[in-house]
């Protein structure tokens, strides 16, 4: 009975893992894609890493800080 309560945890714990990888290699195959035929760009890029640096260091942007990346 307590071997098959473990044996049900580690399949479950498997099978999230499995799907975490899934859903993973599914988004970096979507980047890759997007890419290579003109979706993202380098500009798109600095734009969107000066917005989350800006999120997530807003402290630093308050003390004046420049986060923006050129």
């Amino acid at each position: 009975m307590v071997l098959d309560r473990f044996w049900r945890g580690a399949e479950k714990e498997m099978t999230v893992r499995f799907r975490s990888l899934a859903v993973l290699i599914y988004v970096i195959i979507g980047i890759i894609i997007a890419w290579d035929r003109g979706y993202i760009f380098l500009d798109w890029l600095k734009t969107t890493a000066s917005i989350l640096l800006a999120i997530f260091l807003w402290w630093l942007v308050l003390l004046g800080v420049n986060v923006h990346i050129h």
